[in-house]
């Protein structure tokens, strides 16, 4: 702070905001990312400013405040997309989809993951890929759209295959497993 380095002082405030989330220090998380978000905004850091909302989101959905996670997290996008950024966009609409998940919005969860999808296809991220895919699956077997629900699953599987996630491959078999459980499909499930 001796120095002047105001840019420097945000990106420290962000990371001990992120470190405090990380201990469940959330008020002083909360306290810190404000800091920083000040910082960004006097300086004009919009790519910054990105970034510390989606920390904010991931705060909020920590503290099940999902509303308010949607409402960071799409002052992030409106940032993203006004510098251009594409990195980190699968991740912020996947963390939507989480969060639209926790409220029961399973078609708004499905369209922010399907916009992850897009953005880890374009980063030729598979494992993120994958997880957008599985996403999808579980946001239609919440509507009770097993069909739809079995697809999705077995594209994240086909893929996981391709990058050899062993434990997650498990898991992707589980739930297809759960699937036929419950539509008493006990032949298929093996």
């Amino acid at each position: 702070e001796e120095k002047g380095d105001i840019e420097g002082i945000g990106i420290a405030k962000n990371n001990i905001g992120l470190a405090s989330q990380n201990l469940s220090n959330f008020e002083e998380a909360r306290k810190y990312y404000e800091e920083a978000l000040e910082i960004d905004e006097k300086l004009g850091k919009k790519g910054s400013m990105a970034v510390v909302h989606v920390n904010l989101g991931s705060l909020y959905m920590d503290l099940d405040k999902n509303e308010k996670a949607i409402e960071e997290f799409n002052m992030a996008l409106s940032l993203y997309e006004e510098t251009g950024r594409i990195v980190g966009r699968s991740g912020l609409y996947a963390n939507m989809g989480l969060a639209y998940t926790a409220l029961q919005q399973h078609d708004d969860a499905i369209n922010a993951y399907e916009s992850a999808l897009k953005f880890s296809h374009d980063m030729e991220d598979l494992e993120s890929v994958s997880r957008q895919y599985r996403n999808i699956g579980i946001s239609n077997y919440h509507k009770h759209k097993y069909g739809e629900a079995i697809e999705f699953y077995n594209k994240a599987l086909e893929v996981a295959k391709n990058i050899d996630k062993t434990d997650y491959i498990a898991d992707l078999y589980n739930d297809i497993g759960n699937i036929y459980y419950l539509q008493e499909k006990f032949e298929d499930s093996l």
